[in-house]
């Protein structure tokens, strides 16, 4: 819907974007799901640098990028929902976290994306920084078998695996089978 969007109506996606900054200012913590006027964080990620990237990239660009920026920074680089042991370890622990992989798969797309961002504002050791964290999904990929597992501190595997297991506990709403698949910002480095 954002990218559409950012086709449809820039005026709404700018204003869109000058509001999630404001409720970052306002609470410490760039938006990842508001809803009636308030973060939820109830998701996993922070979607917030996709939509934005994807935005100042096209052209659409009445707020404050440099602000945008650091709020984006700030906001990944705070110690909530494990992103310090994903910085730490570069995944999160499946006996330390639930839906470890699958976050340890969305920061790490999100870091990419608030990587082109950084690196479109001339940030280019915050772009290198970001872009090698960004590779942090290869620690959640079993290469024995070929697919996305849980992995416990120690770095051994979650046992027992199944590819198609709709309950694991490292999985958000998925199997080890679709989050395979989620590394849009590196086909070629999955592959």
């Amino acid at each position: 819907w954002h990218p559409l969007m950012t086709l449809e109506d820039s005026t709404f996606v700018n204003d869109m974007i000058k509001s999630m900054i404001s409720m970052s200012v306002e609470n410490d913590f760039f938006p990842m799901w508001a809803f009636a006027s308030s973060e939820t964080h109830t998701m996993i990620g922070y979607h917030g640098a996709s939509v934005l990237t994807d935005a100042y990239n096209k052209g659409i660009r009445g707020y404050d990028a440099q602000l945008a920026l650091e709020e984006l920074i700030k906001s990944s680089g705070r110690g909530v929902r494990g992103r310090n042991l994903y910085r730490e370890k570069g995944y999160l622990p499946a006996n330390r976290f639930k839906e470890s992989v699958s976050r340890t798969l969305e920061y790490a797309y999100d870091d990419f994306a608030l990587a082109r961002f950084a690196g479109a504002l001339g940030k280019e050791d915050t772009f290198k920084i970001l872009m090698e964290r960004s590779k942090n999904y290869r620690h959640v990929i079993d290469t024995a078998i070929g697919y996305v597992r849980g992995r416990w501190a120690d770095g051994s595997w979650y046992e027992p695996f199944d590819l198609n297991d709709t309950q694991a506990l490292y999985i958000t709403e998925g199997t080890p089978f679709q989050y395979t698949w989620y590394v849009p910002h590196d086909v070629y480095g999955l592959m």
